[in-house]
């Protein structure tokens, strides 16, 4: 979404499991992207590796196990800084604005703790439920925490190609998935089912955005980063991914995974958080706040129902967050 008007580019970076399409299922005057643009931003929209638009490699078919073997470590410390660099050549820019929502917060703050130099691009960043400490969430992904790392990984290697669904399935779900939602019965099942993994907050998600978003998400991710997800929520610590203590010498020097520092994170921020977020709960967004180096903005969606999802679904996420986005962009207003 080039504009030439002046107000320079922002990136925006979906979640896990999703991809560019999750800002655009909402009406054009309601959705993040035509916001911006329409008040002169150069919209670029992210697509982390793996997902249905970022599934190409020089050397390896997207077939192939190495394909697939990354996590956040990778997409944090290269992808990002990749990403950068291509879009502050073509526009000529100097500095850019990043908002990110879920993972594309956390691979953000990878990025800016490995690459400090990187700092001096952002002019500001906006964090919708920074996920970064996990450990309380309340969703069904922790009944997968009672299973080894080295069985899911081996489990998804042998049957999903190293995928988190397998292609077919997901093709398939991404067929069937709006025809199976777009009706009264079958999808208020599918919003409640929605809802179990985000928190409920069904005044907000019609069933036709739901139905929409079957047909986008899931876009794929590398089974890897769903495990790396997982010791999240199992080990309330910021960290690379874990090997295990052995491989975890080889690959790092230390039984340990190394931590990242929020601290180092030294660009303008404002954060968003939910009160009903099943995911990144108030709890663990406030320790993410409480050491990230520099929140100009810590902001309480109003909406005490407001989930996870929200921040691309909702009817009201325009009201409750875009729009004060654009204020903190524009400088205009924080609060």
């Amino acid at each position: 979404m080039n504009n030439q008007t002046g107000k320079g580019p922002v990136i925006i970076q979906h979640g896990l499991t999703c991809s560019s399409d999750d800002w655009l299922l909402l009406d054009k005057s309601d959705n993040l992207p035509f916001i911006l643009a329409d008040q002169g931003y150069d919209v670029w929209l992210g697509n982390s590796r793996g997902n249905s638009y970022s599934n190409k490699h020089l050397r390896y078919p997207e077939t192939s196990l190495t394909f697939w073997n990354y996590t956040f470590d990778e997409m944090g410390m290269y992808d990002i800084p990749a990403v950068f660099s291509y879009i502050l050549n073509v526009t000529g820019s100097e500095q850019l604005n990043y908002i990110g929502h879920s993972m594309g917060t956390m691979i953000f703050f990878i990025a800016m703790d490995t690459h400090p130099h990187l700092q001096s691009k952002v002019k500001r960043m906006i964090a919708m439920a920074p996920a970064v400490y996990l450990s309380n969430a309340k969703n069904p992904l922790r009944f997968l925490t009672k299973v080894s790392s080295e069985t899911l990984l081996a489990y998804t290697a042998k049957f999903h190609r190293g995928r988190v669904v397998p292609k077919t399935l997901n093709r398939i779900l991404n067929i069937a998935g709006p025809f199976i939602c777009f009706s009264r019965t079958r999808g208020a099942i599918c919003k409640n089912l929605f809802f179990l993994f985000a928190g409920f907050n069904k005044d907000q998600t019609t069933v036709r955005t739901v139905s929409l978003v079957a047909g986008h998400t899931p876009s794929s991710a590398s089974a890897k980063t769903m495990v790396h997800l997982i010791q999240y929520i199992k080990n309330p610590r910021f960290q690379r991914f874990d090997y295990g203590q052995r491989l975890n010498v080889i690959n790092y020097g230390t039984q340990q995974p190394p931590v990242y520092n929020l601290t180092n994170v030294k660009v303008p921020i404002m954060v968003f958080w939910g009160q009903n977020d099943r995911i990144v709960v108030p709890k663990d967004a406030q320790r993410t706040i409480s050491e990230l180096g520099n929140i100009v903005a810590n902001v309480q969606v109003r909406d005490p129902l407001f989930n996870h999802f929200d921040f691309t679904y909702a009817k009201n996420a325009k009201k409750e967050v875009y729009d004060r986005c654009l204020d903190f962009l524009n400088l205009d207003q924080v609060l």
